[in-house]
């Protein structure tokens, strides 16, 4: 909407906070220099009101503090070694399909010298 937007500024909250912490440190101000530089228009403090974080329905202090010792045991589980999810290192090498050579390969490069 911004792209679109047909009137001479629009709204960017942040810029409102950048722009108050500049002007309380005496930052100068450019003035529009470039033609690719938009104006700004500022939010007032009444966009601001109300906002915030939608809280869940239902859950309470305990069954979050609930979740976050499930999912920190969890961790020390993996840590551990022992989740049921992870994969566990095998006690022994598995078995190869390949045969064992009996001969060291000192021996075998010997045989492949008288060959030659």
């Amino acid at each position: 909407s911004i792209a679109t937007n047909a009137a001479n500024t629009f709204t960017l909250g942040h810029c409102n906070l950048i722009t108050a912490f500049c002007r309380a440190l005496h930052v100068t101000e450019i003035k529009h220099q470039d033609e690719g530089q938009l104006p700004v228009k500022a939010l007032t403090l009444k966009a601001f009101e109300g906002f915030g974080v939608p809280q869940g329905r239902g859950k309470s202090s305990r069954s979050a503090r609930e979740e976050v010792d499930e999912e920190v045991e969890e961790m020390d589980q993996f840590e551990r070694g022992v989740h049921s999810d992870q994969q566990q290192v095998p006690d022994a090498p598995p078995a190869s399909s390949m045969p064992r050579y009996t001969n060291s390969i000192n021996e075998l490069a010997a045989l492949l010298h008288n060959i030659e």
